[in-house]
């Protein structure tokens, strides 16, 4: 049996570490759901999710710029990031990169880890709709259209 674990058996330093990734993942969801209002394809969370730290080109990435902002970036963020995988709260892939020999890490924050800093934040899941039922722009749609009746609308 998986022992679950609690944001109450986290230190500071894996609480603040968690957190930061936890907003970048919120961020990258953010952004994901403009594309969408955008028109582009939906993608896989499974491809929106991984985290790139560092960015290949020197850029800073927003799971970069978190981490760095809570101050955990020093010698000690492989241990920090090592307890959390322990923990179940994330995934880390580690890729070298052929041109320039740098090691280039993927972190994706787990279902669990996701769960565990809601809780330690006080923050809710967001409640999903019931399968079928109509947000309100698709009923101001369907009435306006019902309206409208034979004439149509443009």
């Amino acid at each position: 049996m998986i022992k679950k674990h609690s944001w109450n058996e986290l230190n500071e330093r894996q609480k603040s570490a968690l957190t930061a990734i936890y907003k970048a993942d919120q961020n990258a969801e953010k952004k994901e759901k403009s594309r969408w209002h955008q028109g582009l394809d939906r993608r896989p969370a499974a491809v929106w999710r991984k985290l790139r730290y560092p960015d290949l080109h020197g850029y800073e990435t927003d799971l970069h710029k978190q981490l760095r902002e809570v101050g955990v970036i020093d010698y000690g963020l492989g241990s920090t990031l090592q307890s959390l995988e322990r923990h179940n709260f994330i995934k880390c892939e580690y890729v070298r990169n052929a041109f320039n020999e740098q090691e280039l890490i993927s972190i994706e924050l787990t279902k669990s880890g996701r769960a565990a800093t809601r809780q330690g934040l006080g923050e809710s899941a967001p409640k999903r709709r019931p399968k079928g039922e109509l947000k309100e722009k698709q009923w101001a749609a369907l009435v306006a259209a019902y309206i409208a009746k034979d004439e149509g609308l443009e």
